[in-house]
């Protein structure tokens, strides 16, 4: 979500081009109009981060920990 973001949102906080990306045409660029077109980024972001966490996955942070949990207990 970090490449999605940068590219895209960045230069509508500064309201001006940053290094490679350009800035879209807009009536108004800004912070809060950047977090506005940004807020699907930014959930997805953190469902990502969450799903990452608390998943039921043998990857999860939740799984890893309960099997050094299990493994210390032995």
């Amino acid at each position: 979500m970090i490449v999605a973001i940068v590219p895209t949102k960045i230069p509508m906080w500064f309201g001006h081009d940053f290094l490679i990306f350009h800035l879209p045409k807009l009536d108004r660029c800004e912070f809060w109009s950047m977090l506005h077109a940004a807020r699907a980024d930014f959930d997805m972001a953190l469902g990502s981060i969450d799903l990452k966490i608390e998943g039921a996955g043998v990857g999860s942070l939740y799984a890893r920990t309960a099997r050094r949990l299990a493994e210390r207990s032995r």
